[in-house]
């Protein structure tokens, strides 16, 4: 997995950026000027996104907590931007 993600936070919370290169993984504040993929949205529901039951790297909408979190980002709630498969991934890593 290779590929620089941002998480930012609507609370006055620092952004976290993540940096993804083969086998190694750095975590830090900030964010990237030209990051991969980026989630946006309330801690909250960043957290649920990354808690909820997947199918295929996105939230498994047979599932009660699945159709909540899609519907979130219907409503833009939680906004995912730049690749989609290192999105995928990411989701998928932050489930374990």
């Amino acid at each position: 997995m290779d590929g620089l993600v941002d998480l930012h936070f609507a609370e006055d919370i620092a952004p976290v950026r993540i940096a993804f290169a083969g086998a190694e993984i750095t975590v830090e504040d900030g964010a990237w000027d030209d990051a991969d993929f980026r989630v946006s949205g309330r801690l909250s529901h960043i957290v649920h996104l990354t808690t909820t039951p997947k199918v295929g790297g996105m939230p498994n909408p047979a599932r009660a907590h699945g159709r909540a979190a899609l519907a979130r980002l219907t409503r833009g709630e939680i906004r995912l931007d730049g690749n989609r498969a290192l999105g995928r991934k990411l989701l998928q890593l932050l489930e374990l």
